[in-house]
C-alpha cells in the first residue's frame, strides 16, 4: 500500500525562547501564542493559511544548534513509511511513541532534520 506524506509543522530552534517569541509577536506581528505550562521552552504559532510553526529553546533535551529549522511531516501509515525509509537506509531513529503522536527522525542528505509523525 502506498503511503502519503505531507508537511505538518516547522520548528525553529532558538537560544532564548522569550527573545525569539517577542520578535515573532512584536516585530513580525504574529498573535501571542498560548504557552503550555508543561513545555515552558516551546511556543506554537498559527502561521495562517493552515500552516503552523513553533519555537523550541535549545537545551539538554533539544541539543540542536540555535537557528536550526526542523520539518515535521505527517504520514498516513507510520510503520510502512518507517519500513520503506529503513530499507533505503534513511530512517535514523526507531519509532518513538508520545502522548500527542508517534514519530521517528531522519536526516536529509545535507543533514537537515526531518521528523515524520502519525
Amino acid at each position: 500500500m502506498a503511503t502519503s506524506t505531507t508537511l505538518h509543522f516547522v520548528v525553529i530552534y532558538v537560544e532564548n525562547i522569550e527573545t525569539a517569541a517577542e520578535f515573532f509577536t512584536k516585530t513580525l506581528g504574529f498573535a501571542v501564542p498560548d504557552q503550555d505550562p508543561n513545555e515552558p521552552g516551546f511556543r506554537r504559532f498559527d502561521g495562517g493559511e493552515g500552516v503552523a510553526f513553533g519555537l523550541q529553546q535549545v537545551d539538554s533535551r533539544f541539543p540542536h544548534k540555535a537557528g536550526t529549522v526542523e520539518l515535521w511531516l505527517k504520514t498516513d501509515n507510520l510503520p510502512a513509511t518507517h519500513a520503506r525509509l529503513s530499507e533505503q537506509n534513511a530512517a535514523a531513529t526507531p519509532i518513538i511513541p508520545m502522548p500527542f503522536a508517534s514519530f521517528f527522525g531522519v536526516r536529509a542528505p545535507d543533514g537537515a532534520a526531518i521528523t515524520i509523525q502519525s
